[in-house]
């Protein structure tokens, strides 16, 4: 068992020392280029800014990343007053492809997806600031007086950090619903062993490690009064890795902190689902559709939706 847990500790230093090489090759230079790519227009989930080389630099390289590119949002579609703008917020060591079976299963004459990009490795604090700010400027140019916003596993706790800081700021777009699956509200206890043998840590595992200074004050600001928060979270079937029941990666006591739980609307559960498959499956992003039509369809009710664009 011994050899087994070297050989392991040995692949895994053998992979981050191959991925903090590939990011060292991606120089400021090009990631301002490769964000000049997409400036200002709509884009595809296949633009260079999506691809695999930069995501490793966001991991092994955040703060060059965040420092030539922030923490950019996209459009795919142009805006329509009629639709609610959804904001997607991806996972630890990802980028927004993964949430491109989510997106694409939006209803279209009802939402438009709008991708966050940011770099994992960056402290959350950072990535809120980042996140902010690139939301703040689209809505000022598109006119946006109102967003949604979805998150997966660490983009969770982005996505909640975005949210207080925006109801702190006073700002005018509104953030009527907020959906989280499987975040660890309460930390990663995998995060947390995982520190023993990096040699290079990134500052969001810092961040996400039981007990960090930024868990503790992850609740310093309230949500924004309009928005209705809907908490998934998933269970395996398989052994469990972490301590009690969880689903694969993340407790359901951390994802169902009592904090949490407490300003949540509602809490659902999706049984025998892996952490790394809640975005591949049919049925958790179904619970998120259902949610958000759910919204769409009182909202539309309550007669404040504006008349269809022209054609």
């Amino acid at each position: 068992m011994d050899r087994v847990r070297a050989r392991t500790a040995a692949a895994l230093l053998v992979i981050a020392f191959a991925a903090a090489a590939a990011g060292c090759f991606a120089s400021r230079r090009t990631l301002l280029k490769v964000g000049s790519e997409v400036e200002g227009k709509k884009v595809t989930l296949d633009e260079r800014i999506f691809s695999g080389g930069i995501r490793i630099v966001g991991l092994w390289k955040a703060d060059r990343y965040f420092k030539a590119l922030g923490v950019p949002v996209f459009q795919v579609v142009e805006h329509d007053p009629d639709r609610l703008p959804i904001l997607l917020v991806h996972g630890y060591n990802d980028n927004a492809k993964a949430m491109r079976y989510l997106g694409g299963l939006l209803d279209p004459d009802k939402f438009e997806p709008v991708y966050a990009n940011y770099p994992t490795g960056l402290a959350i604090d950072k990535l809120a600031e980042g996140l902010a700010a690139s939301v703040s400027k689209l809505a000022g140019e598109k006119k946006l007086d109102r967003m949604g916003v979805v998150a997966f596993s660490m983009g969770g706790l982005v996505a909640r950090k975005f949210l207080g800081a925006w109801a702190g700021a006073g700002k005018e777009t509104k953030m009527p619903i907020y959906i989280s699956m499987a975040a660890p509200y309460g930390g990663i206890e995998v995060g947390s062993k995982l520190k023993s043998w990096r040699l290079y840590e990134p500052e969001s595992w810092n961040d996400i490690a039981f007990g960090s200074a930024f868990l503790d004050h992850l609740y310093d600001e309230a949500l924004p009064p309009e928005t209705a928060f809907h908490l998934i979270y998933a269970v395996t079937e398989g052994k469990a890795a972490v301590p009690g029941v969880d689903d694969g990666v993340v407790s359901v006591a951390s994802a169902t902190r009592p904090q949490a739980v407490d300003e949540a609307d509602t809490v659902s559960e999706i049984r025998a689902c892996h952490h790394a498959t809640l975005l591949e499956k049919k049925e958790p992003i179904m619970k998120v559709i259902e949610f958000l039509l759910a919204y769409d369809k009182a909202w539309r009710k309550s007669g404040t939706a504006p008349p269809p664009a022209a054609p």
